[in-house]
């Protein structure tokens, strides 16, 4: 079974010497720089402080708005990071590390229609930009299987639909929900059949599908005694 999601490549980090900044503000530069310092010997939540200094000096310091999304990114705060990159994209259109991160993020977020368009913008400017590349054919493969999920859970709630007092159509969308390790889902599900009826025991201890919920001790509570 495959995962609803695939891991994408990891953002990139700009790390930029004082040199290459002339438009930035000494003290804003000095800042980013130790920001990215502190980050790269793990001290992310000192290294935020120090890339949010860099911009509150200068707020068009797109080099700092990249080590702020990246350093918000790696202590998980998604919708942060995205708002980072989408200042940058504001600010130069033509950032493709802004645009690869920000699609990095929106694959993280279930939106692979976003995330594809973002790749695509590297890809227009860059053709040869492998790791856009490899994350635009990523996002493809999670859309795609996204879509197959929900095309493969509506015709199976069509069924339940349809025949709510059929065991066997209970017990199909209950697998289908533990073949995405949505346990909660699967046995309320597997639990409506065996209520309904749902006498194949031994196919339900041995079915592959199921295997997220063998060690779940609601499981085999719905199994004893039968």
């Amino acid at each position: 079974m495959r995962k609803l999601l695939c891991v994408l490549c990891t953002l990139s980090v700009l790390v930029p010497a004082a040199a290459e900044l002339e438009a930035a503000s000494d003290e804003a530069v000095q800042r980013n720089n130790l920001g990215a310092s502190l980050l790269q010997q793990a001290k992310v939540g000192e290294a935020i402080a120090e890339f949010q200094k860099a911009v509150a000096l200068d707020p068009k310091y797109t080099a700092a708005y990249l080590n702020l999304g990246y350093a918000y990114d790696r202590q998980g705060r998604i919708e942060e990071a995205t708002a980072q990159y989408q200042k940058v994209v504001a600010l130069e259109p033509d950032n493709l590390l802004a645009h690869n991160n920000l699609g990095v993020l929106y694959d993280k977020k279930g939106l692979y229609a976003e995330a594809i368009r973002e790749f695509e913008r590297v890809l227009q400017v860059d053709p040869s930009n492998a790791t856009a590349r490899d994350n635009l054919e990523r996002a493809k493969n999670s859309k795609g299987i996204a879509q197959e999920r929900e095309e493969r859970f509506a015709q199976a709630r069509k069924e339940v639909e349809a025949r709510p007092d059929d065991p066997r159509a209970a017990y199909n969308l209950g697998r289908l929900h533990a073949s995405f390790s949505e346990k909660e889902q699967a046995l309320k599900w597997l639990a409506k059949a065996l209520k309904l009826g749902f006498d194949d025991v031994k196919f339900l201890k041995d079915d592959p599908a199921l295997a997220p919920l063998k060690d779940d001790p609601r499981f085999t509570g719905l199994l004893e005694g039968r």
